[in-house]
């Protein structure tokens, strides 16, 4: 499981307009973990500032 603030980054670096690709290098993650959830943050309705805000 990845840490809540690892994933708050992952929000945080596709706010500013990041690849799924770029963000999962810049924190060490695979994209597919990236891809993961930002599909959940997609399915959610939730926008990546409120998910960020959480």
């Amino acid at each position: 499981m990845i840490p809540i603030d690892i994933i708050r980054d992952i929000f945080k670096y596709k706010s500013q307009g990041y690849s799924n690709r770029t963000t999962a290098k810049l924190l060490g993650l695979s994209a597919t973990a990236v891809d993961r959830y930002v599909l959940r943050q997609k399915d959610s309705g939730l926008s990546l500032n409120e998910l960020i805000e959480l």
